[in-house]
């Protein structure tokens, strides 16, 4: 079929048409509905990479799962509440990160009584961490760095390395897991101290 004739189907009929293994079909509605998409994605996460990414992320799924789908919604109605989805997503993923960010300054950066025993435990906590970033790539520590020493954005991270957001992004939550990790034995003494600063 020449592809010029596909400009005279609807959605819901390229939706079929995809449905069969028509790849033709799916470049139809990926080249309709893209741009607005984007317009869509971009007005709320404000970066032109992760805009591209998750609209791509998008009709990466809607092309692997063309054999199963069962939309009973429009196809536009279905891409715009798949790529709110993982706005959403990205969103709950940062806040995660800034909020464990936020414990670890919190913890070793906030006043504590002068207690030797406390100031031993808030010690070796940190000396925990410190160790911990060593099995991180040397950009990886440096992101973290970043981020937690001196409070950099993502985006002001991304600038200053001239790497994307989303590269930014992918490394904070791999240090983050990391640090998990490394940090289960200290989990007790991390709780306690949390108890004592936060009374």
């Amino acid at each position: 079929m020449p592809y010029r004739e596909y400009a005279a189907y609807d959605d819901q009929h390229l939706l079929t048409l995809m449905g069969r293994d028509d790849k033709r079909a799916f470049d139809f509605l990926y080249e309709r509905h893209f741009d607005k998409l984007f317009g869509y994605v971009y007005n709320r996460v404000h970066c032109k990479e992760d805009a591209e990414e998750i609209v791509q992320n998008v009709f990466y799924s809607f092309w692997t799962k063309r054999f199963s789908l069962l939309i009973n919604i429009s196809v536009s109605a279905y891409l715009y509440g798949a790529c709110k989805n993982l706005i959403i997503r990205g969103m709950r993923d940062e806040k995660v990160r800034r909020t464990y960010l936020d414990q670890l300054n919190y913890i070793t950066h906030q006043a504590v009584d002068n207690s030797n025993e406390e100031l031993i435990r808030l010690h070796d906590v940190e000396l925990t961490i410190e160790r911990s970033l060593l099995g991180l790539s040397s950009r990886c520590q440096e992101i973290f760095k970043l981020s937690r020493h001196q409070n950099r954005s993502i985006k002001e991270i991304a600038q200053e390395l001239n790497i994307s957001q989303k590269t930014v992004e992918n490394q904070l939550t791999a240090a983050l897991k990391h640090l998990r990790v490394s940090l289960g034995e200290f989990m007790s003494v991390i709780f306690a101290l949390l108890g004592g600063l936060m009374s």
